[in-house]
């Protein structure tokens, strides 16, 4: 009975974060806050999590970690979150990469939305993931015989993709229309690797 009421306890702690922070950001929200919106001291709260990072890090992981799985299964475990060290993907394939990405990224969205919210708009979420997909696209580029391609290209790149993604998140679309959108977007940001390239 007493760990049914700590499972229940951390659960509302978790549920009650995810709601503030959407609402006003990490860093305006303090244990303190979150305590009061759970009915419950600071040190009860601190017995849950030891820190508002600790407590965070729950919320980001299984985002990062769905994120993580979804690029694995769909290029052949060739490309990974936690991996740098990407194997090849031909140019042809990627269309039906992005495809079956945009589905599950608007999945996501419908099914944990206030999440990925939160984490697209955490600074070192999104510092970290920019980081990672700029660098798979200059490592793209070099698959591609792209070498007129700078890692600088692949930053702008890497961080205009990502404010696109969050703007088309914002955007009160249907199911469908995200999906188009999404795909649509992603896919011009892919091709621009290979227009570059014929310039």
């Amino acid at each position: 009975m007493a760990q049914i009421l700590k499972d229940e306890n951390r659960d509302k702690i978790i549920n009650e974060t995810i709601k503030i922070v959407s609402i006003i950001g990490i860093d305006k929200v303090s244990m303190r806050d979150i305590a009061s919106k759970c009915n419950m001291t600071v040190g009860n709260l601190y017995r849950y999590f030891d820190s508002k990072q600790s407590l965070m890090g729950v919320i980001y992981e299984p985002f990062i970690n769905k994120l993580d799985y979804i690029l694995k299964k769909y290029t052949n475990e060739s490309v990974s979150i936690f991996n740098e060290d990407f194997k090849e993907i031909k140019y042809e394939q990627v269309n039906e990469i992005l495809d079956k990405l945009s589905a599950d990224l608007v999945k996501m969205n419908n099914y944990n939305h206030l999440e990925l919210k939160i984490c697209m708009r955490n600074k070192k979420v999104n510092a970290m993931l920019k980081d990672w997909f700029s660098n798979l696209l200059f490592n793209l580029s070099k698959q591609w015989n792209a070498n007129n391609i700078t890692i600088i290209y692949c930053e702008a790149l890497a961080s205009a993709t990502f404010e696109g993604v969050n703007y088309l998140f914002e955007q009160n679309l249907s199911e469908k229309e995200l999906n188009m959108e999404l795909n649509r977007f992603l896919k011009g940001f892919i091709g621009l690797l290979k227009t570059t390239e014929e310039n």
